[in-house]
């Protein structure tokens, strides 16, 4: 669904650029060289944004060669004792980071190297 959306919206702008030349042409404030112009950076940028796609394409095919399909998750399940910046996590609450996935609001405090999480009083 969301695909027809963004072509019905791709669609109508591509309209709208072609009815606003129209008007300029009717009304004779266009030249033929504003419009031949105009269409030779149109197709430029087409060409730019194609070449990009196919380019970007053929990256994810290449990965797709060397690594082979994904099958399953990660094996190996997210670290809850350390974070990114290798701090240690400390969860403040019974039950630990299973309990914490359950609480919408959580307040998280950085003391030094260590990061506490707990919940909102």
């Amino acid at each position: 669904m969301r695909q027809v959306g963004h072509a019905i919206v791709g669609i109508a702008f591509w309209l709208l650029l072609a009815a606003l030349w129209a008007a300029l042409v009717i009304g004779h404030r266009a030249t033929g060289a504003a419009v031949l112009g105009a269409g030779s950076r149109i197709a430029v940028l087409v060409g730019v944004v194609l070449t990009i796609t196919t380019w970007w394409i053929r990256h994810n095919v290449g990965i797709y060669r060397r690594k082979g399909p994904r099958k399953e998750r990660a094996s190996q399940p997210p670290r809850t004792d350390l974070d990114r910046l290798g701090r240690r996590v400390r969860w403040a609450m019974p039950g630990g980071v299973r309990t914490a996935r359950a609480h919408k609001h959580l307040v998280i405090e950085v003391h030094g190297d260590v990061k506490t999480y707990r919940r909102e009083r």
